[in-house]
């Protein structure tokens, strides 16, 4: 995803002071199942507030 993506812009724009962005994937399975999803979500409190999709099959 491009750094000035929409998307990007937006998820910025909720973070936080102690917020984290971690990046995340589906297992092998759902790949080979053409179910897979990877993306970065952001983090607070241990709890998913917003993630952005960057990969789907």
């Amino acid at each position: 995803m491009p750094a000035g993506a929409p998307e990007w812009e937006t998820l910025k724009t909720k973070m936080r002071p102690g917020d984290e962005l971690r990046a995340y994937s589906s297992p092998d399975e759902s790949w080979e199942n053409l179910a897979g999803r990877a993306g970065i979500a952001l983090i607070r409190n241990g709890r998913v507030i917003d993630d952005i999709l960057t990969v789907m099959n």
